[in-house]
């Protein structure tokens, strides 16, 4: 009977081992996520236009009219000057499409924008992504 219960404590023991690990490698990611944000993305926003080269609103984390046809993710990128990122656009987990965006200067200015039609309602996550396959920057909203 002792060594059963010595059993049950090492699986217990090791599943919080394992989910205190699994834990701490999300928050490194997270931090590894914030500290390129912070470094590459001076602005992340999902605007309703882009009127020179500037968002004219900010819907980043909100829920989106069902009017509005049209959303654009804006992102100004610094110190990425000829290369690329790209915009990831995902319904409900699954990509939806992917735009990649030269980089043409150590201050750059650029968006992608997704077209919204009722067959695309549910929860979306854009990221923008570096070289890397890196996140950078990203929102979520719901149409």
């Amino acid at each position: 009977m002792n060594n059963k219960n010595n059993v049950t404590s090492t699986r217990i023991a090791g599943f919080f081992i394992g989910l205190i690990a699994l834990l701490g490698s999300t928050h490194l990611i997270a931090n590894e996520t914030d500290q390129l944000s912070n470094k590459f993305i001076q602005r992340a926003v999902l605007t309703t236009e882009v009127t020179d080269r500037e968002p004219v609103d900010n819907l980043n984390a909100t829920a989106i009219d069902e009017n509005t046809a049209k959303v654009y993710f804006f992102t100004e990128v610094t110190d990425l000057s000829g290369q690329s990122i790209t915009h990831r656009w995902s319904l409900d987990g699954k990509v939806q499409a992917e735009v990649s965006l030269n980089i043409g200067s150590n201050r750059w200015r650029t968006y992608s924008s997704k077209n919204l039609v009722p067959i695309l309602k549910g929860t979306w996550l854009v990221e923008a992504v570096d070289e890397q396959n890196r996140v950078i920057a990203s929102t979520t909203f719901t149409y």
